[in-house]
């Protein structure tokens, strides 16, 4: 029987010789393959042809490399079996093309069968049914429906003219696309075209793809480990023995070793790396030592992982959420058990929120179970009950307001409750309101004049709890009145509101920073600035309070109404909150806990000035220097005599001069400039300078206009005590005045 078919083979081989021509001519001839076992170790690439150019096309790139090899034969390609397929393969290699378009590292390559079906189930491959549709670079294979065998490929040179085809006739050959291929290994003579006993099949190449590496496993389980050492040998790479294998340990363990089941120089490289950072020696060789640590070190790395899973507490009651999570690694799955007597719950994720509702009342176990294709753990599991408890008591207080501070209700916090509902009777008409889902535990609501019992519910589905009534009386009525401007101290639960870095803080009411000055608009709202930095109270987006210069819009405009015995600030943008002081002064939010009853104690007018200009004194001419309140915004000019003219003494500070004077100074200074706080003029603000203020208090001394200008560094008017001692604590580092030391230079 083998001779039989040796003898078939030659007399094949010797007809298909026979009847090959040139590309140019008709060829009717059989295309005769070598039938030995497919192999997917014939990687020839290394004895093509190297003259083609690359250009980045697909297409043309595959067609240059086939066209470079016509009239090589299978010794010069170095093929031990039927080669077509392998043809194929090796063109497609050598264009870089990724092989998830046309594969070359795949089981059974010289397979005309496996690389047709391979392509269709994995390579996204289309077939073309009609050869008028064909394109260059399609793929021709020549099948026998009768034994489902198939006998040869392929590529289409030019559609409908050429086919460039591998092992024809033991060669690469260019031939006319319409030569009756015939078969006599299966049905003996007539088995062609004609006959129909062949046929061509068609597939297109998804040229399209982009050009990514082919998916490959990762997964070292998935690859057989080596059963000898793995070494490189240059040129011919060999695909079996466990190569596969190694490269996806490594892969595992952060080494770059690309998947081609290969050991190729690239993988050696990972090897030596691999070695070196485990202290071994880099040989670059697989051994039966090195396998047995790559294999340990896969072992650890597969083995599912979960964090420690935790619960914010034991007990819950309906509505509460119960949020269970474990951090995990190398698990395919992550499940929620949930127990609770016999029965069980299985959730997906390794994130869960459960609602206690829906778990109903109950003592529970939980944990996470994590698994993958190797093993299943679980986690330490956690005990939980939930118990559905009804509200507990509440107790309900009422302020009375007027039509800005509205009516303020605060009740305190029932535990279990989920919302609240406020029922208001006018007990005057008898008529009821009710203010449903309230989730905080304070409410404000603009009542009309009258009297009214209130009282609230804290509800939830157990049950409810009902607060004793209350009685509270509203008067209606305008925002108050308290003058066209006036100075106060604010302060709230005795502490004083300050300025301080922009903001309006907690402090002492004896802080200079802790005086106001308050000043009406048309509209019945004042504006409230601060007497030592001069900024304005001034409501934020978030309903804070801030310190901002003045903007003139409506965030810096408050009403001012009642509260008890004190006072409520209302900004005018959201008259429904009031300032009022926690840690920090804000404005209430609905939520909020903190006082809100302000002190406002009056005080005399505080003179805070600032030096708008000067213009220093000559010999024959008189000098000015102006001022500009910082609270009330008014101006005052006072002329400075020229040098040597006495002057009347300077008036008290609690007067408001139009032309303030001072008197002739006994010190001075004659330059145009000064700074304040050097009275003696030497450029330095030193305990002499606080000595000449103090003996020009008490008579001693005397000081020139310039000299008074620079003593005055509290800027209220007057040289006295206060200045001394300013400008003592500013000497030793102490300063207390944001003026002394500022340079004020004449125009």
């Amino acid at each position: 029987m083998g001779n039989y078919k040796r003898m078939l083979a030659f007399f094949c081989a010797l007809m298909m010789t026979a009847g090959c021509l040139s590309a140019a001519v008709s060829v009717d001839a059989d295309a005769l393959e070598i039938s030995v076992e497919a192999s997917k170790t014939q990687d020839r690439t290394a004895y093509y042809t190297g003259n083609f150019t690359l250009t980045g096309n697909y297409v043309d790139d595959y067609l240059s490399v086939a066209r470079a090899q016509l009239g090589r034969r299978t010794n010069d390609l170095h093929y031990s079996e039927a080669w077509c397929a392998n043809f194929v393969n090796d063109c497609a290699r050598l264009t870089g093309m990724p092989d998830n378009i046309i594969p070359y590292n795949y089981s059974l390559r010289a397979s005309c069968y496996y690389l047709y079906t391979y392509m269709l189930s994995e390579c996204n491959a289309k077939k073309i049914d009609d050869p008028a549709d064909l394109q260059a670079g399609d793929l021709v294979f020549y099948y026998c429906p009768s034994s489902n065998f198939y006998l040869h490929v392929g590529i289409v040179d030019t559609p409908g003219r050429f086919l460039l085809e591998g092992n024809y006739s033991d060669q690469v050959r260019l031939l006319n696309f319409d030569y009756n291929y015939q078969c006599y290994m299966h049905y003996g003579a007539g088995t062609n075209f004609e006959s129909g006993h062949v046929k061509r099949l068609y597939l297109r190449p998804n040229y399209g793809c982009k050009a990514t590496k082919s998916s490959v496993s990762y997964d070292p389980d998935t690859y057989e480990k080596p059963t000898a050492t793995l070494s490189y040998a240059e040129k011919e790479m060999t695909y079996h023995n466990g190569a596969g294998y190694v490269q996806a340990v490594l892969n595992q363990l952060g080494f770059d070793a690309e998947i081609t089941k290969a050991y190729d120089l690239q993988t050696v490289k990972a090897v030596m790396s691999y070695q070196t950072s485990r202290g071994l020696l880099p040989t670059g060789v697989v051994d039966e030592a090195l396998l047995v640590s790559l294999e340990n070190e896969w072992t650890v790395l597969k083995t599912p992982i979960a964090d420690t899973i935790t619960l914010d507490k034991t007990e819950y009651n309906y509505y509460d959420t119960i949020e269970l999570s474990a951090k995990t690694r190398n698990a395919d799955k992550v499940q929620l058990v949930i127990k609770k007597d016999n029965m069980q719950t299985v959730i997906d994720g390794e994130k869960v929120s459960l609602y206690a509702d829906s778990l109903g009342e109950g003592d529970y176990t939980a944990y996470f179970r994590v698994s993958n294709k190797y093993m299943t753990i679980d986690t330490n599991s956690v005990n939980f009950s939930i118990e559905f408890v009804a509200p507990t008591p509440t107790y309900l207080s009422a302020k009375g307001g007027d039509t800005f501070g509205c009516s303020v209700f605060d009740w305190t916090d029932s535990q279990y409750a989920v919302t609240y509902t406020l029922t208001v009777t006018d007990i005057d008409t008898g008529s009821t309101t009710e203010f449903e889902d309230i989730i905080d535990s304070y409410f404000s609501y603009k009542l009309p004049e009258g009297s009214y019992k209130a009282s609230v519910r804290a509800i939830n589905k157990i049950g409810v709890q009902t607060s004793d009534e209350c009685l509270i009386s509203v008067r209606e009525g305008s925002p108050l009145d308290l003058g066209d401007s006036f100075y106060a101290v604010m302060s709230i639960d005795g502490s004083g509101i300050c300025a301080q870095d922009e903001k309006a803080v907690r402090g002492s009411e004896a802080d200079a920073s802790s005086k106001w000055y308050f000043k009406r608009a048309s509209n019945g709202s004042y504006t409230i600035k601060n007497c030592y930095t001069g900024e304005m109270l001034t409501l934020t987006e978030k309903c804070g309070v801030k310190l901002s210069p003045r903007t003139g819009t409506a965030v810096q405009d408050w009403y001012i109404g009642r509260n008890d015995s004190g006072f409520l600030i209302m900004p005018v943008k959201m008259t429904s909150r009031t300032l009022c002081a926690n840690g920090s002064v804000t404005t209430r939010t609905p939520n909020g806990k903190a006082g809100e009853r302000v002190d406002l104690k009056m005080i005399a007018p505080v003179h805070n000035y600032t030096i708008e200009s000067y213009s220093a004194p000559g010999r024959n001419r008189e000098g000015s220097v102006t001022y500009i309140c910082s609270i009330s915004g008014d101006k005052y000019t006072r002329s400075l005599p020229a040098l040597g003219v006495e002057t009347p003494e300077t008036p008290d500070a609690t007067d408001t001069p139009d032309t303030p004077d001072l008197p002739e100074a006994s010190h001075s200074q004659s330059s145009d400039s000064f700074t304040i706080g050097d009275i003696s003029g030497d450029g330095y603000v030193t305990t002499e300078d606080a000595l000449y203020a103090l003996r020009f208090t008490v008579d001693i001394i005397k000081l020139d206009a310039k000299a008074q200008l620079a003593g005055d560094v509290n800027i209220d008017l007057d040289v006295n005590s206060a200045d001394a001692m300013t400008i003592l604590r500013y000497s030793i580092g102490a300063n207390t005045s944001p003026f002394i030391g500022r340079k004020i230079i004449s125009l």
